[in-house]
């Protein structure tokens, strides 16, 4: 199973920058993780996969750029894509790591909802972001404007 592989290979921090990172200068989204996320019988695995990944790079400091921080780098690959396999199944694991992100990314991943969810399981992502907005009022801003 190339999942596999590629699950190894992820493992050391320089190489999942190195296929988050484009090698192009002149298409900034042309990187091997955005290419693989358009196969389908394997984009589910990679999107969890790439989900999973995320805590462990919590703890960047914020502001520093889009290339440093691995978190945003994955959270910026599942946008605009041109299908999601099965958006009920993404947008779940979605949520689940939206909950225990920190504010900083809480803020860009929900600022981002719909350019990654798209009009797909609207329900519940508005019902995750009311209870959000119940437990933090820190979001009340990404909230509002992704509604």
């Amino acid at each position: 199973l190339p999942i596999i592989g590629f699950s190894s290979y992820i493992q050391s921090p320089s190489n999942l920058r190195r296929v988050l990172s484009s090698s192009s200068t002149t298409k900034r989204d042309e990187t091997l993780v955005r290419n693989l996320l358009l196969v389908s019988p394997i984009q589910l695995d990679l999107q969890e996969m790439l989900l999973e990944k995320l805590p462990e790079y919590f703890d960047v400091v914020t502001g520093c750029s889009l290339e440093e921080d691995v978190a945003r780098l994955i959270i910026n690959h599942f946008r605009w894509l041109d299908f999601i396999v099965n958006p009920d199944v993404f947008t779940d694991k979605l949520m689940q790591v939206l909950s225990i992100c920190p504010l900083h990314l809480k803020k860009e991943i929900i600022g981002s909802l719909p350019e990654i969810i798209g009009d797909h399981n609207c329900r519940a992502v508005i019902d995750s972001l009311e209870k959000m907005l119940q437990e933090d009022s820190a979001v009340v801003v990404p909230v509002l404007d992704s509604f």
